[in-house]
């Protein structure tokens, strides 16, 4: 045994890591399920998009590919766990796909400051990110939030080491990262806009030949744009439209309110900020180009984070985008301490009790700030749904409620029975035809926060507040909206006119 570990020691050290990774998970699983930690609103709407897939209904691939508000990737990871353990209301595909990817981005940024010369102390700056409330809560509760986190931070080291070190394996590194990013969160599509052009500058720069230009950008650019191409192919063979699925962008001019402005404490913020702008002033010192571009980028965060929340685009109090600030943040201070000035045991100790201290700081604030309002806590089928199915019973012996929007698959779960239907790309015309003969009614949610995004909104502007010309208000159920479909009667089909009345045989 001794004789081998010696002659295979990186088998073994990775042998190491991955069951250090799933003990790591584990432990995450089994803390989210022991604190009984409330399933997020997205894991909810995932697992049940997961279930309609599997069941090969039309509503599952429409709601795969048809909004940028959705993407794919979270989806098609928790598809094979859910055919497994199936789709309920403790959500456990996606509290193990959070909790593998919590463990990821541990064990991803332990390794990343290893690499840059921290020892021992670097568990310190892990914990912190493990002890950072948003991110642990994240990887309890069933959300994508660890996942992007995981894919930014593999971005950022991929681009790091490759400035630094012209490697090809750290270019891969960045392809896949940016790559599984934009299939993963919208706001991280709009970060690796920046990134792009880091690179392409760092391209222009450096003095090489055209041709190896040429290669470094189609390798790193490859990836990211073969996803986006699949995403438009899907979109074409499903909804007919290759474009479809960036129609959704034009809900925030539809809604009545396009989303909630961020409002975490500021310690959140202001604490993750500051470590990568006293990396940036060292860096800047040293003018090491990597530890510049790292620095800028995770700053980005902040900017698109604040511009997403000016254009009202963002829905929860800890946005995912600053939940990537701090541990992107402690990659900056590792990569100064580490690598670019080489500091002694005592000055790195030091460093790693910032973060938490940060932690610590930020802590207290959100304790003395009190609790704030979050979103809606999912219970709209236990109240509202019983309440809309005996209030379209009491009016008709056949009705017909289409659901529309994402908001559908919370509301109805996977199984939507016979009176109710998911309508993801709901169409008038075509539900006329289809259900001739029934009581047609359209279940529309307000158009708040990620709501506003659902095609219904962008299709017919105003749809919640006004109906549509063929449409008849019913009655409101909390934040969601009936309306009554008018149908013109077909002969002796019609509620009681005779047939030579319209004119037909």
């Amino acid at each position: 045994m001794v004789y081998s570990i010696r002659r295979h020691p990186d088998r073994w050290r990775a042998g190491g890591v991955w069951a250090g990774l799933a003990v790591m998970a584990a432990v995450l699983f089994a803390a989210g399920l022991y604190l009984d930690a409330p399933a997020d609103r997205e894991a909810v709407v995932v697992q049940t998009v997961c279930r309609k897939i599997l069941d090969n209904t039309t509503e599952g691939r429409q709601a795969l590919v048809s909004s940028v508000w959705w993407p794919p990737l979270p989806v098609l990871l928790r598809l094979p766990l859910t055919g497994v353990l199936g789709a309920d209301g403790t959500c456990l595909a996606s509290r193990i796909v959070s909790a593998w990817f919590g463990a990821a981005v541990l064990v991803l940024l332990a390794g990343i400051l290893q690499a840059w010369g921290l020892g021992r102390e670097r568990f310190l700056m892990v914990f912190a990110v493990a002890a950072y409330p948003p991110f642990l809560s994240g990887c309890l509760n069933g959300s994508s939030a660890a996942l992007t986190v995981f894919l930014a931070l593999l971005t950022l080291y991929g681009l790091v080491q490759w400035l630094a070190g012209q490697t090809l394996r750290h270019l891969i590194y960045f392809g896949l990262g940016s790559a599984g990013l934009l299939l993963a969160d919208f706001g991280g599509a709009l970060w690796l806009l920046p990134v792009f052009l880091a690179l392409a500058l760092e391209r222009l720069v450096r003095r090489t030949g055209r041709q190896e230009k040429e290669a470094v950008l189609i390798l790193a650019l490859l990836p990211p744009f073969y996803a986006a191409g699949l995403w438009f192919l899907m979109n074409w063979l499903v909804m007919g439209d290759a474009l479809y699925f960036l129609q959704s962008l034009r809900g925030v001019a539809a809604g009545d309110d396009g989303g909630v402005c961020w409002s975490g404490p500021a310690g959140w913020c202001g604490g993750g900020a500051a470590l990568p702008a006293a990396a940036l002033a060292l860096s800047a010192w040293k003018r090491d180009r990597a530890g510049l571009t790292l620095c800028v980028l995770t700053g980005g965060f902040v900017g698109v984070a604040l511009a997403l929340a000016f254009y009202g685009m963002i829905w929860d109090a800890a946005p995912v985008l600053l939940l990537c600030l701090f541990p992107a943040g402690i990659l900056c201070i590792g990569y100064v301490a580490g690598k670019l000035f080489a500091f002694s045991r005592s000055g790195r100790v030091a460093l790693s009790v910032i973060p938490l201290l940060v932690v610590l700081c930020a802590g207290v604030e959100a304790h003395f700030a009190g609790p704030r309002a979050g979103p809606e806590d999912g219970r709209d089928r236990d109240i509202w749904l019983p309440r809309i199915e005996r209030h379209v019973l009491s009016r008709s012996e056949y009705p017909k409620v289409f659901v529309c929007g994402y908001d559908s698959f919370l509301l109805l779960g996977p199984d939507p029975g016979p009176i109710f239907a998911h309508a993801l790309d709901f169409n008038f015309h075509q539900a006329k035809e289809d259900y001739y003969g029934h009581d047609l009614y359209v279940l529309v949610h307000a158009p708040e926060g990620r709501s506003a995004m659902d095609s219904v909104h962008w299709k017919y502007p105003n749809m919640y507040r006004l109906g549509h010309r063929s449409t008849l208000y019913d009655r409101t159920f909390g934040n969601w909206r009936l309306f009554e479909i008018i149908q013109a009667p077909r002969g002796q089909a019609g509620r009681g006119i005779p047939g030579n009345v319209l004119g037909e045989p």
